[in-house]
């Protein structure tokens, strides 16, 4: 638990985490959406909510959710990559290598 946090986005995300490493998709998905029910501002709620909705094989879904977090947060390198790697799979090349090619410049900044 997160001390001051009982209870809030970190807590949750770090359980959405900690289920989704566990391979419980859908109990990720409730503990990230709950995160963003306390704050939809939140760019690692997303990325939480994400990165279930692709475990669970719901693409589309997850699609939407990296462009949202890297709304809030542009400089998240880890969902431009997911993002690419799913527009590559639905055969969304140009748009696939825009976002990889917006990844590599943020590491590279690092």
């Amino acid at each position: 638990m997160n001390g001051g946090d009982e209870g809030g986005v970190c807590n949750w995300v770090e359980k959405g985490v900690e289920c989704a490493r566990k391979g419980d998709y859908r109990e990720a998905l409730k503990c990230c959406e709950k995160a963003i029910e306390i704050d939809p501002e939140s760019a690692e709620a997303w990325l939480c909510k994400c990165n279930a909705l692709k475990g669970m094989g719901r693409e589309g879904e997850a699609l939407e959710c990296y462009g949202r977090a890297v709304q809030i947060n542009p400089g998240i390198a880890q969902a431009w990559v997911h993002r690419g790697n799913i527009l590559f799979k639905m055969g969304r090349v140009d748009e696939a290598m825009d976002s990889m090619d917006r990844a590599k410049r943020l590491r590279k900044k690092k």
